[in-house]
């Protein structure tokens, strides 16, 4: 085959995929026309190892989103079956961390199953708002590490270490990090409308 054949080919190939329509660059956009929403992915150029799935058409910021104090509920597997733990968490070097006491049992059976689920949720029933992230990967009991406890629990409890809760405080005594690290990751905007009549929600009795 000769070289300009093998020329062809190369370029042929490198644009395989983009379609038959062509989009203009973003800075040459026609007067007027609205610009193009930029893919999810550009806004995760830190999270490169993490396989991003979108399967709606509605997304947001993931690194944004993990910076708020939400709960995130992990799932892990026993010999029992399946079991549900609400913790907070610290997203730091593109994997969540979280604490285990001694009064916790997810520890021991990470250890045994190193694979699990974790999912967070930010809900706001008054503007409709349901942001949803979803993760598979796996986690590993590590010592614990003053430092980044502390990162943590300050994400909840402001940082004034002082006022914490006494519970919160001089931890360390049989406490353990985990640290998961997501394989995959479901993301999804899935907020809804509000009418005005639908504001006022009914709270809980006590």
């Amino acid at each position: 085959m000769g070289s300009k054949c093998i020329r062809r080919i190369m370029w042929a190939s490198s644009w395989r995929g983009l379609g038959t329509s062509r989009r203009k660059p973003d800075g040459l956009r026609e007067a007027g026309e609205r610009p193009r929403e930029a893919p999810y992915r550009q806004y995760h150029e830190g999270v490169k190892s993490l396989k991003i799935i979108r399967d709606t058409r509605r997304s947001f910021d993931l690194d944004r989103f993990l910076q708020k104090p939400l709960f995130a509920h992990l799932s892990t597997q026993s010999s029992e079956g399946p079991r549900h733990s609400p913790i907070w968490f610290l997203w730091e070097e593109e994997q969540l961390w979280f604490i285990g006491t001694t009064a916790d049992t997810f520890p021991n059976r990470i250890l045994h199953q190193p694979a699990c689920a974790i999912g967070i949720v930010d809900y706001d029933p008054r503007s409709g708002g349901v942001f949803h992230a979803g993760f598979r990967g796996r986690a590993e009991v590590l010592p614990y590490e003053h430092n980044r406890v502390r990162r943590l629990l300050s994400r909840y409890l402001g940082p004034n270490e002082p006022l914490w809760d006494p519970r919160f405080q001089n931890l360390g005594d049989g406490c353990v990090l985990i640290r998961f690290t997501p394989e995959t990751a479901v993301v999804r905007d899935q907020s809804y409308a509000v009418g005005e009549g639908d504001r006022e929600l009914p709270m809980p009795e006590e």
